[in-house]
């Protein structure tokens, strides 16, 4: 059965309690979060136009975090190609599949979303999710992330194994503090906004400042844009 991708690769994960962990990246496309904008101040992989599948993309998509802060989406999710579930699985390599988009939870009913979930897993491939927080749950996986984004739902965030909240220079200790009251056990990573891949020391600053007040928190910088890989 063909599985509709943004695009798949493989790379390590730069981010959180799985950082520098090889893993097949599967980027789904489509999403509920954001909003169409024009002129953004952004660089995208646009494929070329016979590689198109949804629509054209003439714009870039702002994104709200789960604070009301506003940052440009990097990723080209409104295209897409169709790749068959079975050459999929047989391409991962790696111990751990990370499940991301976009929105990937929206494709969470689809046949072709429970055939892959399932032939990795017969493939002993620990698999991933990251979520906005935005769609309940409909299957289960391994570990789950969830980067809360605006209009996020208190069930799949109590479900997190892990949270990653962006900061930037606006970022408020006590708003967070609240929302993670429903996270009790989970770990915590603050991650810095780049610009759009350039570390932003004011951002980073923000982070130690609550990592003073919270030392069982943790940085997240985004390994992977440092190394120069995906």
């Amino acid at each position: 059965m063909n599985v509709p991708l943004a695009e798949h690769f493989h790379s390590v994960q730069g981010e959180g309690h799985w950082a520098g962990t090889p893993m097949h990246f599967f980027r789904f496309p489509g999403c509920n979060v954001g909003r169409n904008v024009l002129a953004a101040p952004v660089l995208f992989n646009i494929v070329p136009e016979e590689e198109r599948r949804l629509r054209p993309f003439p714009e870039a998509k702002q994104c709200t975090a789960w604070n009301g802060t506003r940052f440009w989406c990097d990723t080209d999710y409104a295209q897409h190609l169709e790749e068959p579930s079975e050459k999929l699985i047989g391409e991962t390599y790696e111990l751990h599949a990370c499940f991301t988009g976009g929105e990937p939870l929206i494709h969470q009913r689809k046949v072709w979303f429970k055939e892959l979930l399932d032939g990795l897993r017969r493939k002993n491939v620990w698999v991933h999710v990251e979520t906005s927080g935005t769609v309940p749950f409909h299957c289960e996986f391994d570990w789950v992330t969830v980067s809360p984004k605006l209009a996020y739902d208190s069930r799949p965030l109590q479900l997190a194994d892990q949270v990653k909240l962006l900061v930037d220079e606006n970022f408020v200790l006590e708003e967070a503090e609240a929302l993670l009251k429903l996270v009790p056990d989970a770990f915590v990573f603050l991650s810095p906004i780049f610009d759009p891949n350039s570390l932003v020391k004011k951002n980073v600053e923000k982070c130690f400042e609550a990592l003073r007040v919270h030392p069982e928190w943790r940085l997240s910088v985004q390994w992977h844009k440092w190394l120069g890989v995906r």
